[in-house]
Order: structure tokens, then C-alpha cells, then sequence
């Protein structure tokens, strides 16, 4: 950078030589107090000042200058030859007091940098940098990460150009050197922004998209465990018996004072049992309709192949005696003779929780093909996958998977013939497409079944 210095002073002389010799005297005087400043302070090595000094001593040798003035000039013989001794006085220039009207320099102070600290790149890296500098003398040169940029003096030494930033950003080092010499130095900060996932968008469900008609004669018990006291939980469970509680009543038409809902400790085995056994007296033998809707963890027997729904105190150390029979709930219902029943189960058998816990920390997760044999015939099931599958969660809409869009299609998004209708058949056709295609978004396989009466009606407005 600095040998451009001298051919810029060659440039510089050989189009002032009019303006009279003390002039090319006086400058080659003021340049050698530059340089040896800036030698002084490590800006240019031994060999840039011997450049610089020996471009000065041929100047004033094609300006006519006698050798004796010119060793003057140059502070005696030996200069070029080696380093100069730059504290002994015999070789400082004292420009205040020349005879020539040499400028006195008195700016020991360093360019200020006005730039932000910190700069943000876009997602993809690019970042724009833009500042100036400002110095009471001429700023000389402007280095970035080691490279000199260009700026524009007639402008504030204003600057502006672009930068790649690494995906963990980078510190870079920014320097303005003025005509002096002077050093002005700032370190910033680049640094791109958070990727930020965007989240699915999943529409807030609701119970009153549609006013049912009215079943008078129909009851439910609604079902759903998210603490456990022997296990791990089952997110969102809680929130889809409570959010089904509305849908029964405001949508499928179920009278509030007909519909039992039973939530984590409410929902032990000796409650839940009771609470079956209470419908013999509720209902009218071959009239009633029965809705019964679980949210929560169920389990397979490896040793009989029954599959089990859990209670808020079951243990999978010891199903027999802790959970829930499916098929001896169901036989149990169809004893008291009800004009159908229609069951709902957010639940697997493998053994695997929704977050894909295990539900016997020692165990496998269970894969049985369980064949449900034991179906009454006035039963339509509709359950949230295989036995040997994973019931989901859907996180970004706080519910099961396959709940959340039971419940959506109870709201009319099942009635695909706009008959004002929505059979088993339609609900089951929505949620299964639907679920198949979210869980394979989160790797999973989750293939809801159904077994029973298609052609149950289970809405209509």
C-alpha cells in the first residue's frame, strides 16, 4: 500500500516543480516525517522506509539539489544503508521550525470508525456494511478483515459494500489509517438471524360450528387421562375429553345432563367401572343410544392377546388386575341391551406412549396383530389406528391426532355429500385420510380402523 505513496509523490512533484524548489523541499521534509512515523509505529517494515527514502533522494537529485543538501535533507550519510536510530534528535525533523512555512502536524489521534457493532445478514448470509469515518486529517486508507475497501473522502470517508456471514457468524476487524499515520480500529460483530421453524397451522376446533339436533334419548361417557399415577402421561388427553364434552353436546346433539366426563384421578378403575354399570339404569332397552369416547393409553397382553384401556391408577406391571378389559367393557354395555353403541378410542396397544415412551421401561414396544373378535353387533368402532401402530399426538394443535380430527369432522368437514349429515362412514373416511397423511409428516404409520355400522348416523342439523 505504501509504495504506491511514492509514485504518487513522483506524480505529485512533477506537477508542482513550478511552484519552486523550497516547495519539493519542504514536502520530501514533511513525507519523511510521515513515513518515519509510520515505521515508528510498525505500519511499514525496514524495507518500505529505505524505499521511500532512497524515491526521495532521487526526487532531489532530478530537482537539482547538491549532493550535500540532500544528505542534509535525508539526515546524513548511512541512513539508506541501515535502520535509523529514530530517538536521536540529529535525525527528527522539526518542522515548526523550518524557514520554509512547513506545517507543524500536532493529529496524534486515530480515525473514529462509525459503524454498528453488531450487524444482522439475511437468512441466506448476505450482510450490507455501511459507515464512515470521520479524522481532522486526511484519511489515508480503510482495511477490512485485511483488505482495503474503497470509500469516498469527498463524502465523510463514507463506505458501503457486502459480506458473506457464516452460519455461526463471524468478528471482523476494521482499521482507518490517516495521512499521519494514526491507527483507528473497530471490531464488529455479524451474525445472521435464528432459522426459526414455522410451525403448522392447525385451526382452533369448535363445538358450536353447527347446532345438532337433539337425541333425547342417547347417553355418553367421555373418558380422558393424561397423568397417570403408575406411568407415563398422555399429552393432550385431558383437552380431548374436555373439548368432546362440547362437541357431544353442541354438535352430536347428546343432552349435558346425560353425559358423564371423567378426567384423570376421576377416572380410576373402580370409578370407571361404576360409572358403566350406572348406564343399566339409564337406559330403554332397544332405544338407547351410547357413546362411549377414550382418550388415553391402552396396552396388549402378551400372554392372552386382550388388549386393555388404562385407568388413571392402572399399572402395566399387572393389567389383569389395574386396567380396563376392552372386550369385557363392551359385553358388559351390550348386556343392558342398548339400541346401539358407538365407541371412539384414541389409544394403541403396542405398548409405546404418544411421545414414544414405553409404557414398561424394560419392554419392547408390543406389535400384536390383536383381531377384534369380540365386537357385539349393534357396536361400531372407531379407533385411532392399528393394533400393532402408534396413536400420535398432534402437537402443534394441543390434541391426539386422531381426536382432533374426529372433532373436525364432527364441526361438517366430514359431510362430503352436503346432505347435513355425517355418518360413521363419512367421519371415518375424513379422520383416516387425514391422520395418514400427518403421521407420515412426523414418520410415523397411523392407519385408523373401523368396525361395525357405516351407515350410523351421527350428526345431522
Amino acid at each position: 500500500m505504501f509504495k504506491c505513496f511514492v509514485f504518487f509523490s513522483f506524480l505529485f512533484l512533477s506537477n508542482s516543480i513550478l511552484a519552486g524548489d523550497d516547495f519539493i523541499k519542504n514536502y520530501i521534509i514533511e513525507s519523511i516525517a510521515t513515513v518515519e512515523k509510520q515505521y515508528s509505529k510498525g505500519i511499514i517494515d525496514q524495507e518500505d522506509l529505505n524505499n521511500h527514502l532512497a524515491g526521495y533522494r532521487a526526487m532531489l537529485i532530478d530537482s537539482g539539489y547538491p549532493e550535500k543538501e540532500i544528505a542534509s535533507i535525508l539526515r546524513g550519510k548511512g541512513v539508506l544503508e541501515g535502520e535509523p536510530d529514530l530517538d536521536d534528535d540529529s535525525l527528527t525533523v522539526d518542522p515548526g521550525k523550518t524557514e520554509s512555512g512547513f506545517i507543524d502536524n500536532d493529529d496524534n489521534e486515530g480515525p473514529v470508525i462509525f459503524l454498528a457493532e453488531t450487524i444482522m445478514s439475511t437468512n441466506i448470509g448476505r450482510v450490507s456494511v455501511d459507515g464512515h469515518v470521520n479524522d481532522d486529517s486526511i484519511v489515508q486508507e480503510i482495511i477490512y478483515d485485511d483488505k482495503p475497501i474503497k470509500f469516498d473522502p469527498s463524502n465523510n470517508n463514507s463506505f458501503s459494500f457486502g459480506d458473506y456471514v457464516p452460519k455461526n457468524g463471524k468478528k471482523v476487524l476494521i482499521q482507518a489509517i490517516d495521512q499521519w499515520g494514526n491507527i483507528g480500529s473497530k471490531t464488529i460483530k455479524l451474525f445472521r438471524p435464528k432459522v426459526v421453524k414455522q410451525q403448522d397451522f392447525y385451526a382452533n376446533l369448535n363445538p358450536f360450528a353447527k347446532v345438532g339436533k337433539k337425541k333425547s334419548d342417547s347417553l355418553a361417557i367421555i373418558i380422558g387421562v393424561e397423568k397417570y399415577e403408575n406411568t407415563f402421561s398422555a399429552p393432550f388427553a385431558k383437552r380431548d375429553a374436555e373439548l368432546f364434552y362440547d362437541f357431544a353436546s353442541n354438535i352430536m346433539g347428546i343432552p349435558q345432563e346425560n353425559i358423564t366426563l371423567l378426567i384423570n384421578k376421576e377416572a380410576t378403575l373402580v370409578n370407571t367401572i361404576k360409572t358403566i354399570r350406572k348406564l343399566k339404569n339409564k337406559i330403554t332397552k332397544n332405544k338407547t343410544d351410547i357413546y362411549l369416547f377414550f382418550s388415553g393409553h391402552g396396552l396388549a397382553s402378551t400372554e392372552d392377546s386382550d388388549v386393555y384401556l388404562f385407568p388413571y391408577n392402572g399399572d402395566p406391571e399387572v393389567l389383569d388386575i389395574s386396567a380396563l378389559k376392552r372386550d369385557e367393557i363392551f359385553q358388559q354395555i351390550a348386556d343392558y341391551e342398548p339400541a346401539s353403541v358407538t365407541v371412539f378410542l384414541d389409544t394403541c396397544y403396542s405398548g409405546a406412549t404418544r411421545s414414544n415412551e414405553l409404557l414398561i421401561a424394560s419392554a419392547k414396544p408390543i406389535f400384536l396383530e390383536v383381531a377384534p373378535t369380540n365386537i357385539p353387533s349393534n357396536f361400531t368402532l372407531i379407533s385411532a389406528s392399528a393394533n400393532n401402530q402408534i396413536a400420535s399426538s398432534l402437537d402443534g394443535a394441543e390434541h391426539g391426532l386422531f381426536s382432533y380430527y374426529l372433532m373436525k369432522g364432527l364441526e361438517g368437514g366430514a359431510d362430503n355429500n352436503d346432505d347435513k349429515k355425517i355418518t360413521s362412514e363419512e367421519i371415518f373416511t375424513f379422520v383416516a385420510a387425514k391422520v395418514e397423511v400427518e403421521a407420515f409428516n412426523i414418520g410415523r404409520t397411523q392407519t385408523p380402523q373401523i368396525i361395525g355400522d357405516r351407515d350410523k348416523i351421527l350428526v345431522q342439523w
